[in-house]
């Protein structure tokens, strides 16, 4: 029986030079080893955690591959529209969804573990089980300088880039930065219509922006990462300034322990992408926006964001 490993993870160290390094799509998905030995295949998580009976769907795509037992790595994905991976529908049910398995990486073939070898010889590998097609397929390596990846996954509204040393091993369980990642970060303008309070303290503001097409403010989620203390105060300060006695959102959260705002407050907001139920992923706090007029902050799902600053 093939060991369990713990998958190798990409640092956030920049990329400093390019030389000797592959560059790839970060998917957006589930991080999965496949252990797949007589036809038997176990799909396991980042956490140790059996996957296969949550993806059943991809059992007999794997228990038929040649050169077992095998070891895979790589991310489950759900295709949402234009064949882009969709985060949020891996959180439900297995109804009406398209599943795909993104391989980027072989640990054991022929029963052999071949974790050793540098990454390119590992590649040559994996190519010759799975093709570049279909619902289970080798994970695309990029021509091109890593900006120019990063530019085409920000267009598409994908995660990010793993930059990989063509001839780096495979390090199980290991941080290295042999593997670069770098994401896709987005900022823009926000309008704070609330504050969530709990024991009388600020834990969060409550954020949208405008409908370009109806005017009405639209909620975008709740963001409390990167409020300073000084930040805290002054919104608590407002909050008595600017208490409203309803949400100022079409779509407010049912919520009993917020305090409802009038929308004057602008705030620019780092964020990684919009789900597609209109809510801010990993959002972060950084800084009032004194020089925006509310009516400015318009919902255009992320398209007019950049990496620099609100617009």
């Amino acid at each position: 029986m093939i060991p369990r490993l713990a998958p190798m993870l990409a640092s956030a160290k920049p990329l400093d030079r390019e030389e000797g390094f592959v560059h790839e799509i970060k998917w957006d998905g589930y991080r999965v080893l496949a252990y797949i030995e007589e036809g038997q295949v176990d799909l396991v998580s980042r956490n140790g955690r059996s996957l296969a009976a949550r993806f059943p769907e991809l059992v007999p795509l794997l228990s038929s591959l040649p050169s077992q037992p095998l070891a895979l790595d790589g991310e489950v994905l759900v295709l949402g529209e234009h064949g882009l991976p969709v985060f949020a529908a891996l959180q439900g049910s297995g109804r009406g969804r398209t599943l795909a398995y993104a391989v980027f990486d072989v640990l054991y073939f022929s029963g052999e573990n071949i974790c050793p070898l540098p990454w390119l010889e590992r590649r040559t590998k994996l190519t010759s089980l799975l093709s570049a097609a279909g619902p289970v397929f080798v994970s695309p390596t990029f021509p091109g300088s890593a900006a120019g990846l990063l530019a085409t996954a920000k267009r598409l509204g994908l995660e990010g880039i793993v930059s990989k040393q063509i001839d780096a091993p495979y390090l199980p369980g290991m941080r290295s930065d042999a593997w670069r990642k770098t994401r896709v970060v987005l900022r823009d303008d926000f309008v704070v219509g609330g504050l969530r309070v709990y024991n009388n303290a600020i834990r969060s503001m409550l954020v949208g922006q405008y409908s370009p097409q109806s005017g009405a403010l639209l909620y975008c989620g709740s963001v409390g990462s990167g409020l300073s203390q000084t930040d805290l105060r002054f919104l608590l300060f407002a909050s008595g300034k600017l208490a409203a006695v309803g949400p100022p959102f079409v779509d407010a959260p049912r919520d009993r322990d917020v305090a409802w705002l009038k929308p004057q407050i602008v705030v620019e907001i780092e964020f990684l992408q919009f789900t597609p139920e209109r809510r801010l992923r990993h959002p972060v706090f950084i800084r009032f926006r004194w020089d925006k007029k509310p009516g400015e902050c318009l919902f255009t799902g992320g398209r007019s964001c950049d990496a620099d600053g609100g617009n």
